[in-house]
């Protein structure tokens, strides 16, 4: 849940491709630039609510592993679908 992503993608939209359209096609990046600094709150309070043994905390990194591969790969399989 790093909001400076979508800050970056958004920079980046507009310097690189010319993006002058702020509302319907930076929307997505827009929403997430907010949404993720209320995740990273909920993240960081249930990982310190999850990680009090040593069992639940591998779990919780294995989730985490997990939920970051799909992250990371979720524009790659949009662009692949889509271009």
């Amino acid at each position: 849940m790093i909001p400076e992503i979508a800050e970056n993608k958004i920079d980046g939209l507009k310097k690189f491709y010319d993006v002058k359209d702020n509302e319907e096609t930076l929307k997505f990046f827009k929403v997430h630039q907010h949404a993720d600094k209320w995740h990273r709150k909920v993240v960081r309070k249930l990982l310190g609510e999850v990680c009090n043994s040593e069992a639940k905390k591998e779990e919780a990194l294995d989730a985490i592993d997990q939920a970051l591969f799909f992250l990371n790969n979720f524009l790659t399989g949009m662009e692949r679908v889509y271009c």
